[in-house]
C-alpha cells in the first residue's frame, strides 16, 4: 500500500498514526468486523482530562 498516509493531523493540530485495513467483499465476518471498528471509533466520547 505505497503512498498512503501513515498519519494525520486533526484541526486542533493533533497527530493521530493511521492504519489501513484491506477487506475482500467474500469475506463478511472480516467486514462486519471492520465495520462495527469504524463505528465505535466514530461514536465514542473523546477522553477528556480535567483541566487542574
Amino acid at each position: 500500500m505505497a503512498g498512503l498516509k501513515e498519519e494525520y493531523t486533526d484541526m486542533k493540530g493533533r497527530r493521530h498514526r493511521v492504519e489501513h485495513l484491506t477487506v475482500h467483499a467474500e469475506d463478511s465476518a472480516d467486514r462486519e468486523r471492520v465495520k462495527e471498528e469504524l463505528f465505535l471509533a466514530l461514536t465514542s466520547a473523546e477522553k477528556r482530562i480535567p483541566a487542574s
